[in-house]
């Protein structure tokens, strides 16, 4: 199945419940919030920037659950972060980009033009903060396929990476970042070269002959 089952994790969604109310505070002046939803429970994966290497490769374990929020007319009103530990369940965060939250939904309704199936594949969430990448990541190991849309970008251009294309990119931004961090760190003038060069610019002034009278 795309998504993981409430029915299953219901003690990992509970928290969420508590977070509907800083939600329903965010849109109090834009939006009236009589009923609200959960759905699309899914893994959310995260990548380091040191995983980022010339052999990176995808996380294998997911570092908590995400849960959406949305009004009953279906707008997603936020991404509830939830901790894995069904003995110890926590609300990690919330988040409410709007950007990131519709980009979710039409990236998810894009996918099921594609993938009619829904008992096969799954949807998961990749963050890597480090190059400013959120991105919806379809797997499906039936048919050994990884697929990725970026939902962090500006434009409304959703489109599907492979694998391969997707790790290209990830690593050009972080060879971008690891540039001009470089070019950063060569313009700021070393302490003891400024005061050597202070002091070579401290020339004499040649003596002034004086006139015979």
């Amino acid at each position: 199945m795309w998504f993981k089952s409430h029915k299953e994790h219901a003690d990992l969604i509970m928290p969420a419940e508590k977070g509907k109310r800083l939600v329903n505070e965010h849109y109090k002046e834009k939006r009236i919030l009589t009923k609200t939803r959960f759905s699309c429970l899914h893994y959310r994966y995260l990548m380091t920037f040191e995983q980022i290497s010339s052999e990176a490769k995808l996380p294998e374990s997911p570092s908590n659950m995400r849960a959406l929020e949305s009004d009953f007319d279906g707008f997603p009103l936020a991404f509830h972060e939830l901790s894995l530990n069904k003995a110890n369940p926590e609300l990690l965060a919330i988040k409410l980009n709007e950007r990131i939250l519709l980009n979710f939904k039409e990236t998810i309704l894009k996918i099921a033009e594609k993938e009619l199936d829904q008992s096969t594949g799954e949807i998961r969430h990749l963050s890597i903060p480090a190059v400013n990448i959120e991105a919806v990541w379809y797997k499906n190991a039936e048919e050994s396929k990884n697929e990725f849309y970026l939902t962090s970008q500006d434009d409304n251009k959703i489109e599907a990476f492979s694998e391969d294309e997707f790790i290209k990119q990830v690593k050009r931004l972080k060879n971008r970042l690891v540039k001009m961090d470089n070019n950063d760190s060569d313009n700021k003038e070393d302490p003891e070269s400024g005061k050597e060069g202070e002091q070579k610019n401290k020339e004499k002034k040649p003596k002034r002959n004086k006139k015979g009278g």
